[in-house]
């Protein structure tokens, strides 16, 4: 992942999974966002699906994405994380994460819907 070392990655995997095991210990209900899909790159046409804050997160790490190289990655990882963390605000995580996936050519729909509309 670029500009993340190994310490950083796994420091990043570490919350999750605390994030995660805290949550299901207390019994705490995910932190859903409106539900988007995701082109997965190289793969045109091949979506993943997202309806939480967590799912963002996974996509984000995930070695099928290469978000990391979009400036804006870091961002929407912090966001993502922050939402977890702390519910903040998933809307934010959401719109953070769009930016990164735009930023590197990434479709999103519904989004990218809903702005071929506005444009056309």
């Amino acid at each position: 992942m670029a500009g993340l070392d190994e310490t950083g990655r796994l420091a990043i995997y570490w919350i999750l999974i605390k994030s995660r095991e805290f949550r299901s210990m207390a019994g705490e209900i995910p932190v859903f966002i409106s539900p988007i899909d995701v082109e997965i790159e190289g793969n045109t046409g091949r979506y993943r699906h997202a309806d939480t804050v967590e799912d963002l997160a996974a996509m984000l790490l995930s070695s099928k994405f290469t978000l990391s190289k979009a400036p804006s990655f870091h961002r929407a990882l912090m966001t993502s994380l922050e939402a977890l963390e702390f519910f903040t605000d998933a809307a934010c995580a959401r719109a953070a994460f769009v930016a990164a996936a735009h930023e590197v050519g990434l479709h999103v729909l519904p989004d990218d819907v809903a702005e071929t509309r506005k444009a056309g």
